[in-house]
């Protein structure tokens, strides 16, 4: 059942990468005995016109980052899995781009990555600017974190391309707004990526 539905709800991304190989992981009993187990603890749920619902959100938002990581396959040289979609609405996809910048080893590459977008496509280079901001976060210390990551401070291409917006007074307010509306979405979690930003002139 869930190999069928996986087949009629093909993913949409601009990259070329499909879900098939996620899928070939397992074969059909595993698959079904997936679901079935979601669907016994409440994890999911699916209509009777198949349509695929999470209990909770942050189960969603782990899936989505989980196929970023695997979509992008961590490459440095290769376009990032990112469409035009969630770069007009950064806010609403901020907490599954931290949850895949916790699911790489090094949020600031990634962060430099988005940094590297911006720069590559001015039209939505105060997006990109804030989804880089969002992975300098996720390199801070963390209440809930096992392991800490040390503060480091982010590469010199996101310090430059912040600067630009911030000694711009249209571009500061407009990244105050952007970064407020993410606030709303993923609560008090985003003020983490100022803090690798604080000793810096």
């Amino acid at each position: 059942a869930l190999r069928i539905w996986l087949e009629e709800h093909p993913a949409t991304t601009d990259s070329s990468t499909s879900l098939e190989p996620m899928v070939e992981l397992y074969d059909h009993n595993e698959l079904a005995r997936l679901l079935q187990f979601a669907q016994s603890a409440t994890l999911v749920s699916v209509s009777s016109r198949g349509v695929l619902s999470f209990r909770h959100e942050l189960i969603a938002q782990y899936l989505v980052a989980h196929y970023f990581l695997l979509a992008d396959g961590g490459k440095q040289s290769s376009p990032m899995p990112i469409s035009e979609e969630i770069l007009d609405d950064v806010a609403r996809w901020c907490e599954p781009i931290m949850l895949w910048a916790g699911l790489v080893d090094s949020p600031l590459q990634l962060a430099e990555r988005f940094t590297v977008l911006g720069r590559s496509n001015p039209s939505y280079f105060l997006p990109a600017l804030m989804l880089s901001l969002l992975c300098i976060g996720v390199t801070g210390l963390s209440p809930q974190a096992q392991t800490t990551r040390p503060l480091n401070a982010p590469t010199k291409s996101t310090l430059e391309a912040l600067a630009t917006i911030i000694r711009d007074k249209a571009g500061r307010e407009e990244l105050a707004h952007l970064f407020a509306r993410c606030a709303e979405e993923s609560g008090q979690d985003i003020y983490r990526s100022l803090l690798p930003l604080l000793g810096i002139e």
